[in-house]
């Protein structure tokens, strides 16, 4: 869901820290997920 909304690439360094991070989060509760947010579509940016 992440890579297809904020429109990665996974070959991109930048993205897969974010995707891990997000992935971490989310199965095992450790720190916080990104909230999805249509306005920043295309971007990893916060």
């Amino acid at each position: 869901m992440l890579i297809n909304h904020y429109g990665l690439n996974v070959m991109d360094p930048q993205a897969r820290t974010f995707l891990t991070r997000n992935m971490s989060a989310f199965l095992f509760k450790t720190g916080s997920e990104a909230d999805i947010d249509t306005t920043k579509k295309g971007t990893i940016e916060h």
